[in-house]
């Protein structure tokens, strides 16, 4: 299909409505605090592309799962407002060569209102990333990414903290293909998936 400017921009609130999601009993809206952990699932096809796993008001974990045992890069927002990236299991400066570490001190605390969108974790997918399977019984959430998000051969799912009517923080060279705000988050979590703008492919 040729590109059509502004399509997926505009339709970014029908894909919002479209999107399949799943909810266990007793999980509400995103915002609303639920009691324990909740876990959610980014995943294409039956595959798992990413886990969220959120402790209300206290820490938001990111992992994108990998066949490699220590390809597992990840990153954990803690109460405090501390933000780590890790590239590699393991603590500190990560295990394995070429393995990355980062950590920025000072964004907002999760257990204060939030001043505004705050990025937790982003990561360049492609559509063969994804694990082989998943069991949809654990997860509070399942969000599920069309197969048609990767016609331009990746997308970019960003997981961040958002407040009331408030958009995700723009990934650059990037627009907008889907959101959906995470169940029984607070403060509410919202995963976006981003497409390549068209000239930035070349």
């Amino acid at each position: 299909m040729a590109w059509e400017p502004g399509r997926r921009e505009g339709g970014a609130r029908a894909r919002r409505a479209l999107m399949s999601t799943t909810r266990r009993a007793g999980h509400g809206a995103a915002g609303e605090m639920a009691t324990t952990k909740t876990e959610h699932a980014v995943v294409i096809d039956g595959g798992l592309l990413c886990v969220v796993s959120c402790w209300p008001r206290h820490q938001i974990v990111v992992l994108s799962p990998r066949d490699d045992e220590e390809g597992y890069p990840h990153a954990t927002y803690h109460v405090d407002g501390t933000r780590q990236f890790r590239s590699r299991l393991g603590t500190g400066s990560s295990r394995g060569p070429g393995g990355k570490y980062d950590e920025v001190r000072g964004l907002p605390r999760l257990d204060a209102p939030m001043p505004g969108p705050v990025n937790v974790f982003a990561l360049t997918v492609l559509s063969g990333d994804a694990a082989k399977s998943y069991s949809r019984a654990r997860y509070s959430s399942i969000v599920e990414i069309p197969r048609a998000a990767f016609d331009r051969g990746q997308v970019i799912v960003s997981v961040d903290i958002v407040t009331l009517d408030a958009a995700a923080p723009e990934q650059p060279y990037c627009e907008r293909f889907l959101e959906a705000d995470l169940a029984g988050t607070c403060p509410a979590v919202r995963v976006t998936v981003w497409s390549p703008r068209p000239n930035s492919m070349t």
